[in-house]
């Protein structure tokens, strides 16, 4: 009985790695065999897959532009590239949408946040600064987008 008992150990932790193999790349420190992190190998392949977006800046004046969807039937349109967090402040978003989205929801909340405990319109150099702290919050977590 001991013997199969131990049989039954050894093939049960031959059988299963001590860590997910699935998950072994997530930590923000894993370097490639030719010396990369692989973090930035995925997040510029993500960034390669998303769409454009431009910004410029005029003499009191500011222009957002993103591509038009083509006929493909995707239905995307240009709301989902643009959005507006507050009264005087806009976002244009290039990458991914869904990454894009969670920030400006999370910027508009800050705006409305801002709103209700100071009595004024943020600045748009305080919600610029708010969302570049979280976006950067969540490149140093791994394995949080």
């Amino acid at each position: 009985m001991k013997a199969l008992l131990v049989s039954l150990w050894m093939a049960l932790a031959q059988s299963t790695p001590p860590f997910p193999r699935v998950r072994y790349d997530r930590a923000i420190t894993i370097f490639a065999p030719d010396g990369s992190l692989l973090q930035v190998d995925y997040a510029t392949a993500v960034a390669q897959r998303g769409g454009l977006a431009v910004g410029s800046i005029g003499d009191g004046y500011v222009v957002l532009a993103a591509p038009q969807p083509d006929d493909s039937g995707s239905g995307l349109s240009l709301r989902d590239k643009v959005m507006q967090l507050d009264e005087h402040v806009w976002m244009a978003m290039a990458g991914l949408r869904a990454d894009g989205r969670v920030l400006g929801d999370r910027a508009r909340q800050e705006c409305q946040e801002y709103r209700l405990a100071n009595g004024e319109a943020p600045t748009v150099r305080h919600v610029a600064a708010f969302v570049a702290s979280l976006q950067h919050g969540f490149t140093r977590t791994g394995g949080a987008r």
